[in-house]
């Protein structure tokens, strides 16, 4: 068996295979990677190199309520860290780029939160909570243990089909929940999950983005539960390994055509991931034979030719590029910047909505913690670090206008000790009112998981379509 990619999907896959499939199989699962990652859209760096202080950089998120991950965490035994990146009770503020429409004093989004917004918002809180609770519980079926082939039929039979295919501003409405509510709050809680706007996801996104669920970090980084899947599956993980042809042989097996691109060398971390059963290939080209293809990642996006094509070809799914900068600095965020008084405090939590159409420059700002840096800098009792979520790069001027309150056209020495910025050329699929919900079985041998990309775009829904996958192929009751 072959997984294409070694993210949440391609991990879960190897994991729950092993998991279901008869030991007699004796099965042989072989994991190419392209990058020379594991995790995907998952990444995890260490604030100045220092392995005390670690941080998130990817472009998923795991939540509380992910029920999928969180099983598999709990059974591989792994910890979230001693002090939680996120203090329980924060206070979030949406910003519209002038000024703050609306502000509440916990960060997760819940019915209690709005009872005092009913003179600004009317009932659409309450519509909107009534909805979100049938369809996030009807999501939550599909978690179930029955095995699926398509995944259209079960978003029809769990209730969630008319959200999951209508866009999200269109849909909202339709169940009398409008503006100004939809697009001051609903608006920006969907651009600080998903990095778009409520035009570029459908309306299932659009509750998922206020189901109230916090994020989560596992010690030593998110990236350890995949390792932890890929472990336990006893695979071979090929890293820098693009597969560039599928041939679809007459005996009803695949032969795979790859090549490590030629100016990948890959550079291996020494950390205890890379101690396992792992191969970065060596050679240029090369080719493999299996009995069974699961690829894990976005179909078109894979630059892999299938021979000979396949009768009906997945829809095209759009891919929205997104920055996610992190910066530690002396100086906290300056309240000027959002027309607020030197003396105001803001939130910890920012997300904007567009006003008039005008984008603000970024989807969301976020004060992670507050850290020390006790050896490098006896001088400084802390700094602060800062999470910025944009759609292209970070250049310093716009640091510099949020520390220095636009007083300096570049970044004063010393206003920020340390930058790191990460690129997500794929980081959310947008709606596309395309039919999205392909067959997980592709043709006789080949599966996908990119399906449930178009349902709600998150490590949790990569899990359970690998699950699903493995499901589908050696679950019996």
């Amino acid at each position: 068996m072959l997984y294409l990619g070694a993210g949440a999907a391609g991990s879960s896959a190897a994991h729950f295979i092993h998991k279901y499939a008869p030991r007699a199989l004796g099965l042989d699962i072989t994991i190419f990677e392209r990058s020379a990652h594991v995790g995907g859209r998952v990444r995890f760096t260490n604030v100045r190199g220092d392995p005390l202080l670690s941080t998130e950089t990817g472009a998923s998120a795991f939540h509380e309520d992910d029920r999928c991950l969180n099983n598999a965490m709990r059974g591989f035994g792994l910890q979230e860290p001693d002090k939680p990146s996120l203090p329980k009770l924060r206070r979030v503020g949406v910003w519209n780029g002038r000024s703050f429409v609306f502000t509440q004093s916990e960060n997760a989004p819940n019915s209690s939160g709005f009872t005092g917004t009913v003179w600004k918002y009317g009932l659409a809180p309450w519509r909107f909570k009534r909805l979100l609770d049938r369809y996030i519980s009807g999501f939550h079926s599909i978690t179930s243990l029955r095995p699926f082939a398509s995944l259209a039929d079960e978003v029809e039979k769990s209730g969630i089909k008319a959200p999951s295919e209508t866009r999200a501003d269109l849909y909202l409405p339709r169940n009398d929940i409008h503006s100004p509510f939809s697009t001051e709050v609903i608006q920006a809680y969907t651009r600080a999950r998903f990095g778009l706007n409520l035009e570029d996801v459908n309306g299932l996104a659009s509750f998922f983005s206020m189901e109230g669920s916090r994020p989560k970090t596992i010690a030593g980084g998110n990236w350890r539960l995949f390792d932890r899947m890929i472990r336990v599956s006893e695979a071979q993980l090929e890293l820098n390994t693009q597969v560039t042809r599928i041939r679809r042989n007459a005996d009803r097996t695949f032969t795979l055509e790859y090549k490590l691109p030629s100016s990948n060398v890959p550079n291996v971390p020494k950390d205890d991931y890379f101690s396992h059963q792992i191969k970065t290939n060596s050679s240029s080209t090369g080719s493999e034979s299996f009995d069974i293809v699961i690829i894990t990642g976005p179909y078109h996006h894979a630059d892999i030719d299938v021979v000979p094509p396949l009768q009906s070809s997945p829809p095209r799914i759009r891919y929205a590029e997104r920055h996610v900068t992190h910066f530690t600095s002396p100086q906290k965020i300056q309240p000027e910047v959002f027309g607020l008084l030197s003396n105001e405090t803001l939130p910890e939590d920012i997300m904007t909505t567009p006003r008039y159409g005008q984008e603000p420059p970024f989807f969301s700002l976020t004060l992670i913690e507050e850290v020390r840096h006790e050896e490098q800098y006896r001088e400084r009792t802390s700094e602060f670090l800062y999470k910025l979520v944009t759609a292209g790069p970070v250049n310093d001027n716009l640091i510099a206008k949020l520390v220095d309150a636009g007083r300096s056209s570049s970044l004063p020495t010393g206003y920020a000790s340390w930058v790191n910025r990460q690129a997500w050329p794929y980081a959310f699929p947008m709606y596309s009112g395309l039919n999205p919900f392909m067959d997980i079985e592709l043709a006789e041998g080949l599966f996908t998981t990119a399906s449930g990309e178009s349902l709600v775009s998150s490590m949790e829904m990569s899990c359970l379509m690998g699950k699903k996958v493995a499901k589908s192929l050696f679950y019996t009751e």
